[in-house]
């Protein structure tokens, strides 16, 4: 094996998505009769989704929620966990960029995904990288790529 072998074999494939997607993916526990952040957060993503090309083969998913700083000492900086932001948006992306009916055996291997508050005046949504996924020939099995 030469030296550029390894170099490849180790960086990360391009990403086929790379999309930040802002909004609230969630809504301060004190927002009594706000509006359902589901429905507002599943709209801004499919929003952002909705044009992106089909996908082939496997690919990886890496999502990183960012969240807004909390307003007060009592409030948690957010209300919904990691778990309930993740299936909404994985439930919302599956009626544009992971259709399973339109992506002609494509396949979704590996998950990533990570909350972190909002530094400064930085945006609050989500990051959205979806990348090919590397198939390691000996064992068939995949990697992220």
């Amino acid at each position: 094996m030469n030296g550029g072998e390894g170099t490849r074999k180790n960086r990360k494939a391009e990403p086929l998505v790379d999309r930040f997607i802002q909004g609230r993916p969630v809504v301060p526990q004190n927002a009594l009769g706000a509006a359902d952040p589901r429905n507002m957060w599943t709209a801004r993503v499919v929003d952002e989704t909705l044009g992106l090309p089909t996908l082939t083969g496997a690919f990886t998913l890496d999502l990183e929620f960012v969240l807004p700083v909390k307003q007060d000492s009592w409030e948690l900086p957010w209300e919904i966990t990691l778990d309930h932001i993740l299936k909404w948006t994985l439930d919302t992306l599956q009626k544009t960029v992971l259709n399973y009916e339109r992506l002609g055996g494509a396949s979704l291997v590996s998950v990533s995904a990570r909350t972190r508050v909002a530094k400064g005046g930085e945006p609050t949504g989500a990051r959205l990288l979806i990348r090919r996924a590397a198939v390691t020939p000996r064992t068939g099995t995949t990697a992220a790529g």
